[in-house]
């Protein structure tokens, strides 16, 4: 088999996996108003808090989009939503106690899932797909972050 039709195989895998994780996703969330994107957004500040211009950055879209998210997720009472003392025209946004908790549950729920799909693969098994992926993640962020993946259509 030639190099490119590996790469088209592996292209295809990851469309898959990710069509995968998308419903893995939906099903957690299910019986919860929370949309992937929403989700997303948690995911982002679950660490730390940040700004709206950082959040429009990490997550890639306008800041009306994440703007109006963010405030979907605050009238739900898990996200929470603070002018910074420094300058008020910056809006840092966190997980309120609320978020926090529903996240836990949403993620406890996706690492069972996970944990079962990978139970019938062996430890070096798991350690070389993680080495690859990391390798092809980055590979790719370089990749993008050059432009180097532009095709006219």
């Amino acid at each position: 088999m030639r190099q490119d039709e590996y790469l088209q195989m592996a292209y295809r895998q990851m469309m898959r996996l990710k069509a995968l994780v998308d419903q893995l996703l939906k099903d957690a969330t299910e019986g919860v108003d929370l949309t992937r994107l929403q989700l997303m957004m948690m995911k982002y500040v679950q660490s730390a808090p940040m700004s709206i211009g950082e959040l429009t950055k990490t997550s890639g879209m306008d800041q009306g989009n994440v703007s109006s998210t963010c405030k979907k997720l605050e009238n739900k009472g898990w996200l929470e939503r603070k002018r910074s003392e420094k300058d008020e025209r910056v809006v840092m946004v966190s997980l309120s106690e609320k978020g926090k908790t529903i996240l836990s549950q949403i993620e406890q729920y996706a690492y069972t899932c996970a944990n079962q799909a990978f139970s019938s693969i062996q430890e070096d098994e798991i350690k070389m797909l993680l080495t690859s992926m990391g390798r092809v993640i980055k590979s790719l962020e370089e990749v993008l972050k050059k432009g180097e993946a532009y095709v006219q259509l």
